[in-house]
């Protein structure tokens, strides 16, 4: 059947709103848009295409204006492995299973495997799914014995000394008590290897760096640490300390990390720039009467992905792991005042970083474990408001102890154990309005008009949006 003409003055209408639509899309609409209502998943969606080891983030739900809102949960220490599909998926501590052979344990949900036989004969594959390389280490003592469980910690208890071995998310913590003088000042443990060569603490496969046995350091009865001398012959490794003017009981803490420079994305140091310390299990926030009294710590968090342009919302929080329930915070919260934060290796300090913005955190018995601080949005905005600032950036936290009234907090840090590394919780919404997508096909009776040309290749581009 033949096409039927359309009438001028209908080809005029036509092309009319056509063009009111094509500048609605381009510049805005000539008339007020409906808004759709505000939504709110029931349970945030993982988007685990964009996860990395240490982050994690959720789609939350979608403003009236249809604008995304995202969650992004992000840690000093590692949260997350590849499992042998690729795919990330969040690290268990609890998922073990029974092993052979020299092994009675094994951790399967961990970015690296690792192995342990009751006399704390213990192996690290740094790769989970590939078990061609691996790092052991042996039993210290000849005669073991079984040990107590607690957990992910084993505890082998003997008359001057006490040794316990924690399986963590990012490597294996050895820690030794000593009760008194009579205990042994030096130890030589076993180390085998496969597949692994070494350069000081720094173990490689393939030239690329899988491990560190990170430098160990004691802590006495009073809080005073000390650094140990380590060596290594061709099958054992061997700590030394120097306990002269220490007070016992005191602990010793080699960790063999898999996280390698995790070590240095925290550290502490006094507020009068003296006493600097990107190492031990403890972070200082005092506040004083005078600045010789007060202590600052920082706190940097890598790959934070938030684009320039998203609103950060409430909700958005940091979060250190504090020992116990007595200590006190009395602190202002900044972060570091560049797009794209030094770890505590490459700039060895923490009280004369600039600082951008603050809130005040004080809180008397801030009760132990993770606690929250309190609203953080206004100290986050201001690192994605900068012109520079990239996704992936990182950003550090910093504890300022205020000079006014005498407060004190210790805080875990990463060498304490991976689990207990800060968090920082951020809520956002996406930059930007969402795209409007819009098809024409506009009916005359029987026949069918379908713009050409240009505004055909519009169209076209509308349509595969």
């Amino acid at each position: 059947m033949p096409r039927r003409p359309i009438p001028h003055l209908l080809q005029f209408g036509v092309g009319l709103l056509i063009l009111v639509a094509l500048v609605g899309v381009l510049f805005g609409p000539l008339f007020p848009l409906p808004q759709t209502s505000a939504q709110v998943l029931a349970q945030p969606l993982a988007l685990r295409g964009d996860w990395t080891a240490t982050s994690r983030l959720y789609e939350k739900g979608m403003t009236a204006d249809g604008r995304k809102q995202y969650i992004l949960d992000a840690s000093i220490g590692w949260q997350n492995y590849l499992d042998s599909n690729g795919e990330w998926q969040e690290i268990d501590l609890q998922a073990t299973e029974a092993d052979t052979g020299a092994f009675t344990i094994r951790w399967t949900k961990l970015p690296m495997l690792v192995r342990m036989g009751n006399d704390s004969y213990r192996c690290v594959y740094p790769d989970r799914n590939d078990l061609s390389y691996w790092i052991c280490l042996g039993k210290p003592f000849p005669n073991m014995g079984a040990p107590t469980r607690d957990g992910n910690t084993f505890t082998w208890d003997f008359p001057v000394a006490t040794l316990e071995v924690t399986i963590g998310s990012s490597g294996v913590k050895f820690d030794i008590l000593l009760k008194n003088s009579n205990a042994p000042t030096s130890m030589t443990i076993p180390f085998e290897t496969q597949g692994i060569s070494r350069n000081g603490r720094l173990l490689y496969h393939d030239g690329q760096v899988v491990a560190e046995l990170r430098r160990p350091f004691a802590i006495d009865a009073n809080d005073v640490e000390r650094d140990l001398t380590m060596s290594f012959q061709s099958d054992s490794v061997s700590i030394f300390l120097d306990d002269s003017g220490l007070v016992y009981p005191i602990v010793i803490d080699p960790t063999l990390d898999m996280y390698v420079g995790g070590s240095d994305d925290d550290a502490t140091e006094n507020n009068d720039g003296t006493n600097f310390s990107a190492s031990g299990a403890t972070l200082y926030v005092y506040s004083g009467v005078v600045i010789s009294q007060a202590k600052s710590s920082g706190f940097r968090f890598p790959n934070v992905a938030i684009g320039q342009g998203d609103t950060i919302n409430n909700g958005t929080y940091w979060a250190p792991y504090i020992w116990t329930a007595a200590y006190d915070m009395n602190a202002d919260i900044h972060t570091h005042d560049v797009d794209n934060s030094d770890d505590f290796a490459s700039t060895a300090d923490v009280i004369s970083r600039a600082r951008g913005v603050s809130f005040s955190w004080v809180e008397d018995d801030v009760g132990s474990g993770l606690q929250a601080s309190p609203e953080a949005k206004t100290i986050i905005q201001e690192r994605v408001d900068s012109g520079t600032w990239s996704s992936g950036n990182a950003i550090t936290v910093l504890a300022i102890g205020k000079i006014d009234a005498y407060k004190a907090m210790q805080i875990a840090s990463y060498d304490s154990g991976a689990q207990y590394a800060a968090k920082l919780h951020i809520e956002f919404t996406a930059g930007g309005a969402a795209p409007r997508r819009i098809i024409i096909i506009i009916s005359v009776g029987m026949d069918m008009w379908r713009p050409t040309g240009l505004l055909a290749e519009t169209v076209s581009l509308w349509q595969r949006h």
